[in-house]
This record gives structure tokens, C-alpha cells and sequence, in this order.
């Protein structure tokens, strides 16, 4: 894992391809877009991360609330954000904004993301003076990401389960999908009214 907080540093191009990103969620069996993307090559790993990190948090990942590549400064700097890479995701980000110590409220960040974010090669806003709970960024080369699994940045001999519901569901016909989804939306919202 890299130190450094300027991406190009560790081999990633200035402005990389950006390409759309959703995580199915096993919770709820949900969409979750990151509307604006995030870097070619690092779908798989945020999915393994995500995957991992979702059973943590009380209510999942609410819609909406998850964003990626936005082509933007670190506040407060004139220095490039891992967010403009594509590099850096934002989860749930009302319920976890700058300041905050993670929790285990609906929606919260747990401090334990901090050591899941490191397994996959990632930094956790959680680990900064000034914290911010919602963020992660990837701190691995390009070459770390493609010629990697999770494996290999983690001496975890567990047999982590990093398989992802859009795995499961990827032979159906993406109609079939939408309709399955619509009907999982309908029954939850029937359940919690």
C-alpha cells in the first residue's frame, strides 16, 4: 500500500478512464450506483471491499447517499483528490460527515472499517486527524489492482467469502433483473409501512 496521497505517484495516469460503478448489495438485494464512476480496473476490488464492509453496517448502504469520481481538489488544498481519479468512494455520506468517529448507528461507518479497507489496499477517512468516515481511497498501483486478488494484499487464511450478489445473478436477462428488483422494492416498502 502506498503512502502517498498523489495517485500519479504510484503509476496512475492523470486523468484515467472512468467508467459507471454499481454494487449490488446482499442487503436488501439493492442497486447501489456510484452515478459519476470510478477508474477502469477497480470495479472488482471496491466490489470485494464493499461486499466485506456492508454485513458491518446497520442498514447497509442507503441509495443516493454513495458517490465516486467527482473531478474536485482535497477541501481546503489546491491538490488533486483521490475522487478526481476515480480512485475514492463516499458511503453514505449523511450519516458519516467530517469530524465524526465512526459509530454503529443506521448507516454508520464502524471504526473495524479501518481494517478492511487496509486488507483491500485502501485507506479509511477514519484513519486521518481530521477524520471523515464516509471516505476510501485505493492506495495500490495500477498494476496491484489488475494482477491482484484480494489474497494477495492480506495474509487472511480464512477463505474470505468476496463473492457479490451481481455474481450470482449475472446469467439473467438484465429485464428479468429489473423485475425481480422492482418486486424486492415493492414487498420491502409493503413490510416497512
Amino acid at each position: 500500500m502506498h503512502s502517498s496521497y498523489n495517485p500519479e505517484s504510484f503509476g496512475w495516469p492523470a486523468h484515467p478512464k472512468i467508467v459507471p460503478f454499481t454494487y449490488y448489495s446482499a442487503k436488501g438485494f439493492l442497486p447501489i450506483p456510484f452515478p459519476s464512476g470510478v477508474a477502469d480496473g477497480t470495479q472488482d476490488l471496491w466490489t470485494q471491499f464493499l461486499t466485506e464492509l456492508e454485513p458491518l453496517i446497520d442498514g447497509g448502504f442507503m441509495p443516493g447517499t454513495c458517490w465516486g469520481y467527482e473531478n474536485r481538489d482535497i477541501a481546503g488544498t489546491n491538490t488533486r483528490s483521490f475522487h478526481s481519479y476515480g480512485l475514492a468512494l463516499d458511503i453514505n455520506a449523511p450519516y458519516n460527515g467530517r469530524g465524526g468517529n465512526g459509530g454503529n448507528g443506521r448507516f454508520q461507518i464502524p471504526r473495524s472499517a479501518i481494517a478492511i479497507a487496509n486488507k483491500y489496499g485502501m485507506e479509511s477517512g477514519l484513519q486521518w486527524d481530521y477524520t471523515d468516515p464516509m471516505h476510501f481511497e485505493i492506495h495500490l498501483s495500477p498494476s496491484e489492482v489488475a494482477g491482484n486478488s484480494v489474497s494477495s494484499f492480506t495474509n487472511d487464511t480464512g477463505g474470505t467469502d468476496t463473492s457479490s450478489i451481481a455474481s450470482l445473478l449475472g446469467n439473467f436477462s438484465p429485464l428479468l433483473l429489473i423485475g425481480v428488483l422492482v418486486i424486492i422494492g415493492v414487498v420491502l416498502v409493503a413490510t416497512q409501512t
